[in-house]
């Protein structure tokens, strides 16, 4: 055995050897602690670089999410556009087939009609020239002054065994109305002014006040609904007829409902449908479409107004 290495594990290290010792334990604790320096910096830069990939990931998820929102309103916008062009074709081949309808008409002279917007439309106006001309109503009510007035009482003034009567809100309106276009003594204008009523859900509902007092006692089979006004209504609109049936209806009858696209007055034909049903009183319904909507309800030995 080497003698040198026996004497150097019992024998205490030279000052020499203590010196030489040191230098490599610290030549040793430098090299790790610029390693872990070295390590500390690639883990900073490393946590750094998964910082700015998720943040990236993140603006990319955000901006793919605002492209496809973006898209999204695009085909939303677009499928209105398409829908509106498709209603405004409809309205246009409505308008012709309404104007060769009326052309050879021996009873309706003036033949000016203003429809669209507040007013009726051109296939609303063509199956009530239909209903007048065909089924030969005989008495009619009419919930609001308008176009359809003018119509309706150009059919009424040719027959002398039909009573017409136009319920609105609005005297001045009225007054207007009639220094345009004169009724005959077959039509009559009944004002009547608006209230407000609780409806089930509904707290506020504008109806015609005493329209139940008024019409009650009377029964119809032709009627219309087009007022009041329901621009502002909530959850329903229009509901006045549901005060008077079944008593006031006759046994074939037509009901005309405008502007069905609107929540309020969808809501309503639903309960007009349910008051029909409760008083096991038959019906059949059709829609029709242009620029707006509007139902039809008659009995069934009319159905074919339905789908004309």
């Amino acid at each position: 055995m080497n003698i040198k290495y026996i004497l150097s594990k019992i024998l205490p290290a030279s000052k020499l050897n203590v010196r030489i010792l040191e230098k490599k334990i610290n030549a040793i604790s430098e090299s790790q602690q610029k390693t872990l320096r070295e390590t500390q910096k690639t883990v900073i830069e490393t946590q750094k670089t998964i910082i700015k990939t998720q943040k990236a990931v993140i603006d990319n998820q955000q901006l793919l999410k605002n492209k496809i929102n973006n898209l999204s309103l695009y085909m939303d916008n677009l499928k209105d556009k398409i829908e509106q062009s498709s209603r405004l074709s409809s309205e246009a081949v409505w308008a012709n087939v309404f104007n060769n309808t009326i052309s050879s008409s021996s009873w309706l002279n003036d033949k000016t009609f203003y429809p669209g917007r507040w007013a009726v439309g051109y296939p609303f106006l063509y199956v009530m020239y239909r209903i007048l001309n065909e089924i030969k109503p005989q008495s009619i009510l009419e919930l609001g002054l308008g176009q359809t007035s003018r119509m309706i009482g150009q059919y009424a003034a040719n027959r002398k065994n039909t009573k017409h009567y136009v319920v609105e809100g609005d005297k001045d309106w009225a007054d207007f109305f009639i220094n345009d276009f004169k009724l005959s003594e077959q039509s009559e204008i009944v004002i009547l002014d608006y209230e407000f009523i609780k409806y089930k859900e509904d707290d506020r509902v504008r109806v015609y006040k005493d329209f139940a007092k008024t019409f009650g006692n009377k029964k119809f089979d032709f009627i219309t609904i087009d007022a009041p006004f329901a621009g502002d209504m909530e959850i329903y609109s229009r509901i006045d007829l549901l005060s008077i049936i079944p008593d006031s209806l006759c046994e074939s009858f037509v009901i005309m409902v405008d502007d069905i696209l609107r929540k309020t007055e969808a809501n309503m034909f639903i309960e007009l449908e349910n008051k029909l049903k409760e008083n096991n009183i038959e019906y059949v319904k059709g829609k029709y479409s242009g620029l707006k909507d509007f139902y039809i309800i008659v009995s069934p030995n009319l159905s074919f107004l339905t789908t004309m």
